[in-house]
């Protein structure tokens, strides 16, 4: 998230397998932490990144929680500048980051099937 220190993991799943995904969410934030994720795939997600970006426009309310994501930092949005930085991430830069991160909330919400 754009949030400066915040890192979001949500997935959709069947509440019968909630434990196997924590334990598969564990283990990817270890393989962030270890480095053990290949080059060719840092590199997609920065240009899917910077693909997003581009188009933000067009979802007016992702536009909209963007901008005011970095009026709360201080900070004016430059796509310029957003793109230079993505593309200049480093592997090394990931896994410095992943290192510090710590889990402050965990929450599950469960849908209710009517039959």
């Amino acid at each position: 998230m754009s949030s400066e220190g915040l890192m979001l993991v949500q997935t959709g799943i069947d509440y019968k397998n909630v434990e196997q995904v924590k334990l598969l969410i564990d283990e990817q934030l270890k393989r962030l932490r270890d480095g053990d994720f290949p080059q060719k795939l840092l590199d997609s997600a920065k240009r899917l990144y910077i693909q997003n970006m581009e188009r933000i426009d067009e979802d007016r309310n992702a536009y909209l929680t963007l901008l005011h994501q970095y009026q709360l930092m201080n900070k004016e949005f430059n796509f310029v500048e957003l793109k230079k930085s993505v593309k200049s991430l480093t592997k090394q830069d990931i896994v410095a980051v992943a290192k510090e991160l710590n889990c402050i909330s965990e929450s599950i919400i469960k849908g209710v099937q009517n039959a």
